[in-house]
């Protein structure tokens, strides 16, 4: 931690030392409404929200730290139709419209900037902090056409701010809180821009560090408020325009974090499985800081690097872009849920991705986009069980799993858009992709299955603008998910329990949608509205299902993948936000949805009708601000959101996890000047403490489940120079 801190503290120093400064316009200033431009299309400038015929939605910079969001999670959740499932300590999985995955590659594309982040069998999105970002934009539904493989249910695009040649700007923000009978929590985040050479090269630097003191007991080991977590993330942008039409940025990304396992019982106490069960164990002095279930036994250590290059060229009527991108990852975790020991998981990643495009920048009949991207992924992953016997220091590792894997893809796609006028434009789109990807057992190296495979997916969308304040258009999109592969020994052990169903080779999977919308700019500006009604088909679904082996490792938990038969769904999704009232800021979003298996899926235990994996009812984010002028150039502003889900599934052959229904209250309060803010804030108010998730490896043992950080009371201190 020494040098995370000394890093902030050089960062914090360079601002607060600089002779040149600049005032952010204050939020308050005639209560102006940042309007966002998307690049969802991936052609011309981009366009407004409103003007883009895609269940798209964003969220600007100055609004996320507006709302003191520290987490990407939590801005994702505001869409609708957008929930997490946090899995223990990695990040959590994606859902959107009822899309989720349970492992294999993830059916949720997760960009940073315009470079994949992308990892084999992985579909675990990390929880990065969203401190000084452009935007983050959430397109829902299939984005097979522009973002290919891994979008079947939608992506979301954390898009970091440029650097700016024309003047140097600086910010900081630090924050403290205390957690309900829990540690202290601390934030320290800044970013500065440097002009390098007036209007042509510029620097942008971000850093953060933020700790959080644990709230979950461990009893047994007399080892309260176990679970801190430790986060920390750097990232520099710099940004070279050697020529009016020519630019490039280089990008560097790292983030780090340990995070002690969350999952806890109702009165947020933690009782491993191990201690209850295991006579090997039981009665041990687990006191030690080498031998504690409470440190070194139950935490996840994460680390990644992404690297990036992005080079741009516009003429008059095109643009070209390149990106190119390189992505370290590294992640160990440690489970103490099983009565056979701890549970360990380790995936060393990494991905090489480059990406061209041509698109054109003029307005005409014809708006286009056409590009290929080749992408390289290779996966070390290794699982094993520990057993720790009285007097041990260490626990005695076992292998049980684990592959070396490789993924190469290729992909051609393209879109054309024709205005036939002014109020009227078909799009038309497609993309084929060919996915070649092989492994290779750690426990068996003879075991090397191999595949190819091979899809053409497509889009069309009819808009029609019949005023310059409304959109209405039908969308019609597919998106698919690449197969894989059982090991020989997944296969075996699953014909020797009578497990059904289980094939070496799994087949990829399809998601269709038919969706129709409409957005509104009403009452003059004051009012927007966005309604979307979509029907998604989703066929050949793969599925992950674990049980416990009684025959070839008796008592230990094995799992296979296989293909369900299909998953049907249909839903709604609401925007609305209202700023008609002088100071006051109104917004509610909300997904209404219905998404199950639509038959039964032999040995899996699944009927028909069952409810999807991590598919929530109804979701919903609601927020009401206020700003007031006071005296001496000051503003009030005060700020509460309230978000809601309903209960969600989790599950394997052993039962089934149901969530609670969660309604989480978030405040803030305080004033605003030129270049300072001082707020009180408050997270999840009425102390909320349901059962919000399952790691689904964990439900055949029983673990505990995961819950919301207790309610969190806490003052936050922006300065900008």
């Amino acid at each position: 931690m020494r040098h995370r801190r000394f890093a902030i503290a050089l960062l914090l120093s360079a601002l607060l030392l600089s002779p040149t400064s600049f005032a952010q316009e204050s939020a308050g200033d005639d209560e102006a409404i940042e309007e966002i431009i998307v690049t969802a299309l991936k052609r011309g400038t981009g366009t407004t929200l409103l003007n883009t015929p895609l269940a798209v939605s964003a969220i600007g910079g100055n609004e996320l730290e507006d709302r003191g969001i520290s987490s990407a999670f939590e801005a994702f959740a505001l869409a609708p139709g957008v929930s997490v499932a946090e899995v223990g300590g990695q990040g959590g999985g994606l859902s959107i419209r009822g899309v989720a995955g349970a492992l294999g590659d993830t059916p949720i594309g997760y960009y940073l900037d315009d470079l994949p982040f992308t990892r084999n069998g992985q579909n675990v999105a990390p929880d990065l902090n969203p401190y000084d970002l452009d935007r983050i934009e959430v397109l829902r539904g299939p984005q097979g056409t522009l973002f290919g493989l891994g979008s079947a249910g939608g992506t979301v695009r954390i898009i970091t701010r440029r650097p700016d040649p024309t003047g140097f700007e600086a910010k900081a923000t630090a924050a403290w809180s205390a957690t309900g009978g829990g540690g202290d929590n601390y934030r320290l985040q800044g970013a500065v821009n440097v002009p390098i050479l007036e209007d042509r090269i510029a620097l942008r630097v971000v850093g953060s560090s933020v700790e959080q003191g644990g709230f979950i007991d461990r009893p047994l080991e007399d080892n309260d408020d176990f679970n801190e977590d430790d986060d920390a993330s750097w990232r520099a942008k710099l940004l070279i325009e050697p020529v009016e039409n020519f630019s490039a940025v280089a990008s560097y990304w790292h983030s780090e974090n340990t995070t002690h396992n969350r999952f806890a019982n109702e009165d947020l106490e933690r009782r491993a499985a191990l201690f209850l069960t295991n006579p090997l164990t039981f009665g041990a002095d687990f006191t030690q800081p080498t031998v504690s279930r409470g440190g070194e036994w139950a935490v996840s250590n994460n680390e990644f690097d992404l690297f990036g290059l992005v080079l741009e060229y516009e003429a008059d009527s095109y643009r070209i872009t390149s990106s190119t991108s390189y992505l370290e990852y590294e992640s160990l975790q440690l489970y103490d849920d099983f009565v056979v020991g701890i549970f360990s998981l380790l995936f060393d990643v990494e991905t090489f991705a480059q990406e061209i495009n041509v698109a054109s920048v003029q307005e005409g009949a014809f708006d286009w986009v056409l590009g290929g991207i080749y992408l390289e992924n290779d996966m070390y992953s290794d699982s094993r069980f520990g057993l720790l016997f009285p007097g041990a220091q260490d626990p005695f590792f076992v292998p049980v799993g684990g592959t070396e894997s490789s993924v190469e893809q290729w992909a051609v796609f393209g879109e054309v858009s024709y205005n036939f006028s002014e109020s009227w434009a078909l799009t038309l789109g497609g993309r084929y992709a060919s996915d070649e990807r092989g492994s290779v057992s750690n426990l068996d190296p003879s075991d090397t299955p191999s595949g190819k495979f091979d899809k053409f997916t497509g889009r069309a969308n009819l808009a029609w603008r019949p005023t310059d304040d409304t959109l209405l258009y039908f969308n019609f999109a597919q998106a698919y998910r690449a197969g894989g592969f059982n090991t020989r020994l997944a296969i075996a052990t699953a014909v020797a329990n009578g497990v059904e169903g289980v094939l070496p080779a799994v087949e990829p999977d399809e998601v269709t949608t038919y969706e129709i919308g409409a957005k509104f700019g009403l009452l003059e500006g004051d009012l927007d509205l966005e309604l979307t009604a979509y029907v998604l088909d989703w066929k050949n679904n793969q599925i992950f299902m674990q049980y416990v082996d009684r025959v070839v490792n008796p008592g230990v938990i094995t799992a296979h993948n296989q293909n369900a038969a299909s998953v049907d769904g249909k839903g709604v999704d609401v925007a609305v936000n209202y700023r008609g009232i002088e100071g006051l800021t109104l917004g509610l979003t909300a997904n209404i949805s219905d998404t199950e298996y639509a038959s039964d899926v032999p040995g899996a235990g699944i009927e028909k009708g069952d409810a999807f994996f991590q598919a929530a009812d109804l979701t919903l984010s609601a927020l009401a601000g206020y700003r007031r002028p006071l005296a001496r150039g000051l503003q009030l502003s005060v700020l509460g959101t309230v978000s809601h889900i309903t209960e969600r599934e989790d599950r394997a052959l052993a039962g089934v996890f149901r969530s609670d229904k969660t309604t989480l209250v978030n405040a803030r309060a305080g004033v605003e000047a030129d270049k300072w803010s001082l707020f009180v804030t408050a997270e999840n108010l009425f102390d909320e403490d349901g059962a919000v998730s399952q790691f689904v490896a964990f439900i055949p043992s029983g673990g505990e489940p995961i819950r919301p950080w207790p309610r969190t009371i806490g003052v936050e201190v922006n300065v900008t120079l």
